[in-house]
């Protein structure tokens, strides 16, 4: 039996289908700006890079309390070849319990269950127990670039409670990974396609990436390789892109020193640039946000389990601008599967992740 009325249950299906079904960020951003309209929210718009709309909504409280802050990215990862798909990607069709599509779990499904939950809240007898602010960003699978340049301008309050909608299979997050990016170009030596040299850095380039081993599947991941394209002649320069994911920047600084090591063994010739690009987010315990959300689930019957989130968030910056004084990365999905070919998410747990938030928004912080 669902947590929510049957005819939310309905809605919800609906409203994630039209969110999966409209692959363009600035069509999203009017769908959900429409429905926030129609619950009488305040909405305005500010335009990012790729003129890309950030929206920004507020539903007042008559009780003086807190401001909770919500946001989530309506930007999808790529779909790759759609000849591997087992369906249309952009299709948001069901099959029982199952909803499909890109941007299903990451992170359309948190952004329903939280329009729906609000509606729901709306709806009820009780006024809401604090303001609510919704931030909706268009770059997400871009580290939120953009919208980290302009959040600070976007007329948030200072010292508020923040979630973070993204996969978390309804596990509450109060720390996340940092995103950290290296540049590489391992050198070599030109020489023509019909005398191959030893010194083709392509080949020093499959030895350093053999040589990573098992940093590859627990830390790091390369992103691209690249090299400029003679016909007749092999190329000079192989650049490399690699992610590292790190819970603190000591720590992938240390995978960073250990990548360096590694090429000066080979004896190649290299040059290589570190950068972070969201910081990590380590809360040493829950807060009152996280212990409230955590109360709730138990309500639902679920376990309530603390964790890390191993997707990079813009949670330590709206920390270190004063926006928020606590921050939770909460949502429905596995977060293993997200950017997979043929994404889907169960919709029993988005129903569930629903009432969660309803329940947030409606009896407040304990």
């Amino acid at each position: 039996m669902s947590k929510i009325p049957q005819q939310a249950v309905l809605e919800l299906k609906d409203l994630l289908q039209s969110l999966v079904a409209t692959r363009s960020v600035e069509p999203c951003s009017y769908l959900i700006e429409s429905y926030l309209s129609k619950l009488n929210a305040k909405c305005r718009k500010l335009y990012v890079e790729r003129d890309e709309p950030m929206l920004i909504s507020l539903i007042n409280s008559p009780v003086p309390s807190t401001p909770l802050i919500f946001t989530a990215h309506i930007d999808v990862a790529p779909i790759g070849s759609i000849e591997k798909w087992s369906f249309n990607p952009f299709s948001g069709e069901v099959e029982e319990e199952t909803l499909k599509g890109r941007g299903s779990v990451d992170a359309k499904a948190g952004i329903a269950a939280l329009l729906v939950a609000l509606k729901l809240a709306l709806e009820a007898k009780e006024p809401l127990k604090q303001d609510i602010y919704i931030l909706i960003l268009p770059d997400g699978e871009r580290l939120y670039k953009s919208s980290l340049r302009m959040i600070g301008g976007a007329g948030l309050p200072p010292s508020s409670k923040l979630i973070i909608l993204e996969p978390t299979s309804l596990k509450v997050a109060i720390s996340c990974i940092g995103s950290y990016r290296v540049m590489c170009s391992i050198r070599g030596k030109l020489s023509h396609v019909g005398i191959p040299s030893r010194q083709n850095p392509i080949y020093a380039t499959a030895a350093f990436i053999n040589s990573l081993g098992s940093l590859l599947s627990e830390k790091v991941s390369i992103v691209s390789v690249g090299t400029p394209y003679w016909e007749t002649t092999t190329p000079d320069t192989v650049s490399l892109i690699l992610h590292i994911a790190a819970k603190s920047r000591e720590e992938a600084e240390k995978l960073y020193a250990d990548m360096i090591q590694l090429l000066r063994d080979a004896g190649l010739e290299y040059s290589c640039s570190f950068s972070e690009e969201l910081s990590p987010l380590a809360q040493d315990k829950p807060g009152k946000l996280a212990l409230t959300l955590l109360s709730h689930l138990r309500d639902l019957g679920l376990p309530s389990e603390i964790t890390t989130s191993n997707v990079a968030t813009p949670a330590k910056a709206f920390l270190d601008m004063g926006l928020a004084d606590e921050a939770v990365i909460f949502g429905p999905g596995d977060p293993s599967k997200i950017h997979e070919v043929d994404e889907s998410i169960n919709m029993r747990e988005v129903e569930l992740a629903c009432a969660a938030l309803y329940k947030l928004m409606l009896r407040g912080l304990v």
